[in-house]
């Protein structure tokens, strides 16, 4: 007996010293996701791609940096760079901040519609800031709010797959909720975009959807707040504005129109937006003004769509967009010399920046990597950049196998281990929260040129025509202007 249970013993240890044997080799060097780790290494390193972290500010050290001048109690993870910046706006002593975000407004597309004698572009510091990963608005404005990096907060791209509940057999046909829901964070409430019901009507609570809590739930400011934006009523704007703060001054919340998806391309969208952007400029100028003259501090946000509407339907290079980027130019400039006699700090920067993907760059999974895929989070206009890769069960190393034999995807992307990518920072410095991580699959694939993952629908609409995408780490994605013009005027608050 004894001699049959050590044979016994010894026959375990072998079945489990050949699963070692087979995890490490699955790990090693001869997948394409470890192979794609060290070239990933190797383009950060040549400045072909640019990290998070490996710049001097992150859009996510200056959402810090601005809760920290509002007396808002955060703990950044990178407190000197925080701090830094910071002590360049003026810190809790500024008597008022206003920090503007143009939606794709990246150092490059300053860099090619405007002279450099321009308000923005003689006012920038390109090598100072760098946008988050993924360089995608969802992404941005979540960190902007939360003061964390997306690895915390919960929204690491778009139409995120999460799936809230253990599943029964027995409780099939008994549950609102069955398989998983697909978030889509901004738009006008927070949405399973697979089925168009809500997040709230599939029982999703706000801390289910937010993984973080956005700054203004950390206690009060001493400063008035103003919100002058593009997204104002739905629910992520409510819940990073502060609900009650809301019910209780409805007038610190503005909305600007937006161009009609019609009118892009021509004369009279770019015009229009233009134009919007300007009544936007007004209501900031006037609300300063009169709580300076009221003798309140303020931080007024000041958020606006473009250029990013234009260049996803045109690309980055049209003519209307050098239309767009003047008319801003003018507005930013003439909200300045509004401003500039106060006791102020303007803060102008981008969550990301563009790049145009003519239709040969829109590149649709073949046939046998779409067998492995039970989930892929692709498209034109930016989740295509980053796309997140969900593999049916049992099937990671086929599909890196047959993700080898394409060229075009080995050649422009990096498919990486999603643990990989979080350890490597790219989500942010901290590990990444457990009830995050189930969002973003099994592999990360990472654009390294203009080539995006789209769905054959999204290729065969754009068939003659450039779209604007951005999502993954290339230059001109990653790096946003950090326009900080400051002022040492009187205001009449003590």
């Amino acid at each position: 007996m004894l001699g049959a249970a050590v044979t016994g013993a010894a026959a375990a240890s072998a079945v489990i010293a050949c699963w070692q044997t087979h995890s490490k080799t699955a790990s090693a060097g001869g997948r394409i996701s470890a192979h794609d780790l060290q070239r990933f290494k190797r383009l950060v390193a040549s400045g072909k791609l640019l990290h998070p972290l490996t710049s001097t500010f992150s859009l996510t050290d200056l959402s810090c940096a601005l809760a920290l001048c509002r007396d808002l109690p955060v703990e950044p993870v990178r407190s000197k760079e925080a701090q830094t910046i910071a002590a360049a706006i003026g810190g809790k002593a500024k008597q008022h901040v206003v920090f503007l975000l143009c939606d794709g407004m990246g150092c490059s597309i300053l860099e090619q519609h405007l002279p450099s004698n321009s308000f923005l572009r003689k006012n920038m510091q390109p090598k100072q800031m760098v946008s988050i990963f993924p360089s995608t608005t969802p992404a941005a404005l979540m960190s902007l709010a939360t003061a964390v990096w997306p690895g915390q907060h919960g929204a690491p791209g778009w139409d995120l797959r999460d799936h809230r509940n253990c599943e029964y057999p027995s409780n099939f046909g008994h549950t609102e909720l069955v398989g998983p829901v697909h978030l889509r964070i901004l738009y006008p409430f927070i949405v399973d975009s697979r089925s168009g019901k809500s997040a709230k009507a599939l029982g999703y609570t706000d801390d289910e959807v937010f993984a973080s809590q956005p700054v203004t739930s950390l206690g009060p400011s001493d400063r008035r707040l103003l919100y002058v934006s593009a997204y104002q009523e739905g629910d992520f704007c409510k819940w990073s504005e502060c609900r009650e703060c809301l019910a209780e001054a409805p007038d610190i919340s503005a909305l600007i129109p937006e161009t009609d998806h019609h009118d892009i391309g021509s004369a009279k969208g770019s015009m229009g937006a233009v134009d919007f952007f300007a009544a936007g400029v007004d209501r900031v100028l006037e609300g300063v003004s009169t709580a300076d003259r009221a003798g309140e501090k303020t931080y007024t946000y000041f958020y606006t769509a473009h250029p990013d509407k234009h260049m996803h339907q045109l690309g980055v290079e049209h003519a209307e967009v050098g239309s767009i980027m003047r008319g801003l130019d003018t507005h930013i400039k003439r909200l300045w010399h509004g401003l500039e006699q106060l006791d102020v700090t303007l803060i102008v920067t981008a969550d990301h920046g563009h790049v145009t993907v003519a239709p040969s760059e829109m590149v649709v999974l073949p046939a046998d990597v779409e067998e492995c895929l039970e989930y892929a989070n692709v498209g034109v206009h930016g989740k295509g950049r980053h796309a997140y890769l969900h593999c049916k069960v049992g099937r990671r190393a086929d599909l890196e196998e047959r993700w080898a034999r394409h060229a075009v995807l080995r050649d422009a992307f990096l498919l990486l281990d999603v643990d990989d990518a979080v350890s490597e920072g790219l989500f942010g410095p901290e590990p990444m929260k457990l009830e995050v991580r189930p969002r973003l699959g099994d592999f990360v694939a990472m654009s390294v040129n203009p080539k995006t993952l789209v769905t054959a629908g999204e290729a065969a609409a754009h068939h003659d025509k450039p779209q604007g995408a951005h999502g993954s780490l290339l230059p001109d994605e990653m790096r946003i202007p950090f326009i900080l013009c400051t002022s040492c005027g009187t205001s009449k608050a003590t």
